[in-house]
């Protein structure tokens, strides 16, 4: 699995959320980045720039977009579906 490098940040905060103190969501997002490639934002910033000027959609968004688009893979969402990319 691929993921944009703000997805640690992401999934910690929604396990903070979840009343789960700090340590105990460093633990567990640590646990769940073991089985992730994480792509650093300088992969990533030119195409989620073109995707971001193309659709006018959000930064997080666009860097989902971008990694998907970089690695030639599926982009999983809960969103609806876009044939821009």
């Amino acid at each position: 699995m691929y993921e944009p490098f703000i997805l640690e940040i992401e999934f910690s905060a929604v396990l903070v959320r979840y009343d789960l103190d700090r340590d105990r969501a460093r633990e567990i997002a640590q646990s769940v980045l073991e089985h992730v490639v994480l792509l650093r934002e300088e992969e990533l910033h030119e195409q989620a720039l073109e995707v971001a000027l193309a659709t006018g959609y959000r930064a997080v968004d666009a860097y989902y977009i971008a990694t998907a688009v970089k690695e030639s893979a599926i982009l999983i969402t809960c969103d609806h579906r876009s044939e821009a990319w």
